[in-house]
């Protein structure tokens, strides 16, 4: 799965340069999910850990995303890759925190629709996401000590699939203004036993610069 990400990755890359004229969109944001976990595992030494929480993300992505196909009037294929960096830190205790970075593909359609021709238009948007995971640590006592959740004594898995969909607000054809909503899909808890690990509904809001 992970050379079928990274491929995926640099065909958009590559496709990105291709069709640069052709509705492509560079921009950046804010995102905020909730990580559900409820899982126990068994650790060296310490024996079973249990975990039960839900807690709170947020963080930047960056990225691109182009019109690769039209499929009549208004109504386009636009793929992306974004890079997303997020993190979590205890209210109540501030050395334990989470940090987790991970790659989207979004494969959107949207439908374009001109208000003010030229001015103002809105996109409204809907399709899958597939997301790979690059890092996912956490610690209990500020990085002293650091726990890297896909390694062999947690084991997370790094793959998801979403589907989301969202609106976004064209002016004057050279700055896009967006919002959207992804809802994940897949349990990442990979490990011995039952439990269950997921990023639950993710909330963006993004600026892109149209060229």
């Amino acid at each position: 799965m992970k050379k079928l990400i990274i491929t995926l990755a640099i065909a958009l890359a590559a496709c990105t340069a291709a069709f640069a004229q052709k509705g492509l969109s560079v921009g950046v944001g804010y995102q905020s999910y909730t990580l559900h976990q409820d899982y126990t595992i068994t650790l060296p030494i310490v024996g079973d850990v249990t975990t039960k929480a839900d807690d709170a993300f947020g963080g930047v992505y960056a990225g691109a995303s182009f019109q690769l196909f039209s499929f009549g009037p208004g109504i386009n294929f636009i793929p992306g890759l974004y890079f997303s960096a997020t993190n979590y830190k205890d209210s109540d205790d501030s050395d334990n925190q989470m940090k987790q970075s991970f790659i989207g593909l979004p494969l959107y359609f949207s439908y374009k629709l001109d208000l003010v021709p030229g001015t103002l238009a809105i996109e409204p948007f809907v399709g899958p996401t597939l997301s790979y995971g690059l890092s996912f640590k956490g610690t209990a006592d500020n990085w002293t000590n650091t726990t890297d959740f896909y390694s062999d004594d947690y084991d997370f898995k790094p793959f998801n699939i979403a589907v989301g969909g969202g609106i976004a607000l064209d002016i004057v054809d050279m700055i896009r203004v967006n919002v959207g909503y992804n809802y994940y899909l897949l349990n990442l808890y990979g490990g011995d036993g039952k439990g269950n690990v997921n990023r639950n509904g993710a909330l963006s809001f993004g600026v892109a610069y149209m060229f």
